[in-house]
């Protein structure tokens, strides 16, 4: 019975140590799993924080990014914006450099400079209105052009335009012009003035173009240069600087300074070119470039030289209408609004 109650009380202590053992063995199994837990969740936790970081860096780098495209969009719309100013004022200088060139005709007269040219531009314009030049248009021809220029010598617009109508409704064409005995082309512009010399003129002009072009036509100067206008144009009877100059500047647009009457009259009050008294002072100087007399021929090609080509149509049409209007030969009619 000892043995057998020592037996018993071994297999209980067995049996309790047992449970103890797999109590601790359940405790660090516990113990181990809370420690993978807890190690899983700073895993997790870490790459959140890292995610997040990483998505924060971007956006932040994103962001900056496009605040540097804005910085170099705004500094190349100053760059475009610099060599924009930079090309007009360019320009600007450019197309004032080429206005103001030394006179052909009076070297060392200075007179007009671009600046006279556009203050006396504005204060005309003040007063008869601005004078824009309309665009080129086919609505006449070339040949029709030099022949209304040629009426209008020595007579008003309405008489010259008058006549022109008058022409062609008795001569639809060049040719019946050319055909017809000249006392009938006199007695269809008799109204201008001067018709006989101006009726001769037209039809030496048709004859002379049938001969050299087998036609009567001048379209093909609407190509030419400028040069070559006026050297074709000057070479007909009664044809001049003026005549040749109307026909660039009113009929092909180009920038040409005609000098009539009226613009003769007021360039010399102004001084825009030398008086007879300057040019004999100026000739008795040895060794220098003498001057010619100043008429309506050298008058044109001075300011033809020296007044801009953007101001050319407008100063003809003005200084006209204020010729006409508010300072004719006698005299200012209003003193006071005369620049």
């Amino acid at each position: 019975e000892g043995d057998l109650d020592v037996k018993v009380e071994e297999r209980v202590v067995d049996h309790m140590n047992v449970e103890l053992k797999t109590e601790a063995q359940d405790d660090f199994a516990s113990q181990r799993m809370g420690e993978v837990q807890e190690t899983e969740e700073k895993v997790v936790s870490g790459r959140r924080k890292r995610k997040q970081e990483d998505s924060g860096g971007v956006e932040v780098k994103k962001e900056a990014d496009i605040k540097g495209m804005k910085k170099v969009k705004v500094k190349k719309e100053e760059g475009d914006v610099g060599v924009k100013k930079e090309e007009g004022d360019r320009g600007a200088k450019e197309d004032i450099k080429s206005s103001s060139q030394t006179s052909p005709v009076f070297p060392g007269w200075d007179r007009p400079t671009p600046e006279d040219c556009e203050l006396l531009c504005r204060e005309l314009s003040a007063i008869h209105g601005e004078r824009k030049q309309p665009e080129q248009t086919r609505d006449q021809s070339v040949m029709d052009s030099l022949v209304c220029t040629i009426l209008s010598q020595n007579t008003t617009s309405k008489n010259s335009t008058a006549s022109f109508a008058s022409l062609k409704s008795k001569f639809p064409t060049w040719e019946d012009v050319y055909a017809a005995p000249i006392p009938d082309i006199e007695e269809s512009i008799r109204m201008g003035g001067l018709a006989k010399i101006k009726a001769e003129r037209i039809h030496r002009i048709c004859s002379t173009l049938l001969r050299n072009y087998g036609k009567i036509s001048l379209e093909h100067l609407r190509e030419a240069s400028s040069e070559k206008v006026k050297e074709e144009i000057s070479s007909f009877p009664g044809c001049g600087p003026k005549t040749a100059s109307c026909v660039l500047l009113f009929h092909l647009k180009r920038p040409d300074f005609a000098v009539d009457t009226h613009v003769f009259r007021l360039s010399k009050l102004m001084g825009w070119v030398p008086d007879e008294k300057k040019v004999r002072s100026h000739n008795k100087i040895k060794g220098g470039d003498a001057w010619p007399a100043v008429s309506r021929e050298t008058t044109y090609e001075h300011l033809n030289s020296m007044v801009p080509d953007h101001l050319k149509y407008a100063l003809h049409v003005l200084l006209i209408a204020h010729g006409r209007t508010k300072s004719p030969a006698r005299g200012p009619l209003e003193p006071n609004e005369c620049p």
